[in-house]
């Protein structure tokens, strides 16, 4: 017989798949998917989409904890606060202040040129853990999984703020994340102290988280990491992807003036 991929002769030992011939599993496997893992054939498991594709895995690694990154199943390494980063991952992972503060300079940088987002304040950059994360933001990472960081804000009260002077603006970003997820999440993070300064505090967490995510994704478009957006799309968080959908259907209608000022509806500002 011969093969029905590469149409060798098969000579000796050949397999044999829904009455199709194929002469080793290599060829096999352009038919069957194979574990993303193991390299098994895969007839029944799990499919995951994540920002590296569409990847199959058989029932055994399909069952493996998640990357805390990019959410595959993996045997990858653990971190000190018992999260788990894939072999993909980790490359990239930023582990130290320095890089994250040289990474968090030029995210600024971007966003004042391509969105007009004011830089001339401080924002305190804070590295931290899971375990320290949880301690700032009081939420436990079962109860949010997405929190990869956490813009707080505080001011001397009974006067209205002057930026920069009178009010303290700190960002929380969790350490080892791969470099385009800390990029990601460093902006998404940003447009909330723009969002505090420009608008005051605002009413509607949909609407704040939509917009946050939005602008975050447009970022990663206009540096050709559209794959990025794609665990936004499919998210079934009712804040963050149901926001950031309603969000970014509006600004494609309408465009971000118009999104901002729809913003300031809902906004009331900072001292008064």
């Amino acid at each position: 017989p011969r093969c029905s991929v590469c149409d060798a002769v098969c000579k000796g030992q050949y397999l044999v798949c829904d009455e199709a011939v194929y002469c080793s599993k290599a060829c096999l496997g352009t038919v069957v998917p194979q574990c993303a893992i193991c390299g098994e054939l895969v007839s029944t498991g799990k499919v995951n989409l994540s920002i590296y594709g569409k990847r199959h895995y058989c029932a055994t690694c399909g069952d493996l904890p998640p990357c805390s990154a990019c959410g595959s199943p993996c045997r990858g390494g653990e971190l000190p606060d018992g999260r788990i980063i894939c072999a993909e991952c980790a490359p990239t992972a930023i582990e130290d202040q320095h890089a994250a503060q040289q990474l968090f300079d030029a995210v600024r940088a971007d966003l004042a040129g391509e969105f007009g987002i004011p830089n001339d304040h401080v924002i305190l950059l804070r590295l931290v853990d899971r375990k320290e994360m949880e301690s700032s933001t009081g939420k436990r990472e079962e109860e949010d999984k997405q929190m990869r960081g956490y813009f707080r804000y505080s001011y001397a009260s009974g006067k209205k703020p002057v930026r920069g002077v009178d009010d303290k603006c700190e960002i929380f970003i969790l350490n080892h994340l791969p470099r385009d997820f800390m990029r990601d999440t460093m902006a998404h993070e940003l447009v909330h102290d723009f969002l505090r300064h420009e608008v005051g505090d605002i009413d509607d967490d949909l609407l704040e988280e939509g917009f946050c995510e939005a602008l975050a994704a447009d970022y990663n478009i206009r540096l050709g990491l559209d794959n990025h957006n794609l665990m936004r799309t499919l998210s079934d968080s009712p804040v963050y992807g149901e926001g950031y959908r309603k969000m970014r259907s509006y600004v494609e209608q309408n465009g971000w003036p118009a999104a901002l000022e729809e913003m300031r509806k809902h906004g009331r500002p900072i001292g008064e």
